[in-house]
């Protein structure tokens, strides 16, 4: 078994560069060998930045490589279903940026094309992976503040301008983009999403590119939504509900995601004024306590998985149906948006 897995990077944007390609650095098992963008100022710079020796504008040239045996997928969501099948038929593992895609149908294309190949698909959901939600994953498998049957979750910023804002090529709106991750901790941390209701809407009609050009104007038609309230029922009876926001104040100091649950035995809250993870139950004193924490990781725990799972062959923790299963919640949300009804999931 070869000590390190080489991995191709597709998509050298600001995902790429401010998360993905500084955490395949941390990691020992993985080794960067190549890197992929249609703007060859942008692949040859990202290349340079991060020692990689090799770059190329056609993600093509990438996967005929011998020397990569995985890619991550860090394109805008257009192109999400399109580089990781081909990296499948290539022989290629892949790691998908969420969202996994913008249809449920282009993540079941993506599934087929990985399980024919039999490479492995891994839909990247970072929120997973911190040290907070790992110990409340913990803590709640315990049985420690009993059963959930309340969630509250959110996540929200200030809203990005670019190719996020055009429908066609994200998908939809603040909910593919930000909600996928509070969906799939709603799913892991308290069982799977049935029904879904759900509000959305458009409340910045004009927005600003970031670097200064001329202010653009938005419409339903052409943009996805910007602020999104889902009430959920929960396979096993809970209930949860989610915001997703684009339009959260920039000058606030909100934090991206806040997530609350509530046991018949306690609580479990994750970023909310209480701190970054807090605790309710009578093991505890029947008092609020704050599990200690490491402050963060040397070595990124998600992309190690991916580099694991590519030297041993196995199963991500994080599937491609995990990343499929989101987008049909979402989907389902839109639906129920449109038409004032829940909508029952298969």
């Amino acid at each position: 078994m070869p000590e390190k897995a080489d991995i191709g990077v597709i998509g050298a944007g600001s995902i790429a560069n401010a998360y993905h390609l500084p955490a395949l650095m941390s990691v020992p098992e993985a080794r960067v060998t190549a890197v992929a963008d249609l703007i060859e100022e942008r692949a040859r710079a990202t290349a340079e930045k991060f020692h990689v020796e090799r770059w190329f504008t056609d993600y093509r040239d990438l996967l005929g490589r011998g020397d990569v045996d995985g890619v991550v997928v860090c394109t805008p969501n257009d192109a999400h279903c399109e580089v990781a099948v081909a990296a499948a038929e290539a022989g290629k593992h892949v790691m998908v940026q969420k969202p996994m895609a913008r249809t449920v149908e282009e993540c079941d294309r993506m599934i087929g094309a990985a399980r024919r190949a039999g490479v492995r698909l891994m839909a990247c959901f970072m929120h997973r992976w911190f040290p907070e939600t790992l110990r409340a994953k913990e803590i709640i498998d315990s049985g420690e503040v009993g059963r959930i049957v309340q969630v509250r979750q959110r996540n929200g910023h200030g809203g990005p301008g670019s190719w996020f804002r055009d429908l066609k090529r994200a998908g939809g709106g603040c909910l593919i983009d930000l909600g996928v991750h509070g969906v799939d901790l709603i799913r892991w941390l308290a069982g799977e999403i049935r029904v879904v209701f759900a509000v959305t809407d458009l409340f910045k009609a004009e927005i600003r590119d970031r670097r200064g050009g001329a202010a653009r104007r938005l419409t339903r038609e052409t943009s996805g939504e910007d602020c999104a309230t889902v009430m959920y029922r929960l396979e096993n009876g809970a209930m949860a509900i989610h915001d997703s926001s684009w339009c959260q104040y920039r000058g606030g100091g909100f934090p991206r995601f806040e997530t609350e649950l509530y046991g018949l035995q306690g609580a479990v809250h994750l970023h909310t004024a209480r701190g970054t993870l807090a605790v309710y139950s009578a093991k505890r004193g029947d008092r609020w306590s704050v599990p200690e924490l490491p402050e963060g990781f040397e070595v990124d725990p998600n992309h190690r998985h991916f580099a694991d799972c590519i030297l041993h062959d196995t199963e991500p923790s994080t599937k491609g149906e995990d990343g499929r299963r989101a987008i049909q919640v979402v989907m389902a949300a839109y639906q129920s948006s449109k038409t004032g009804k829940p909508v029952t999931l298969e």
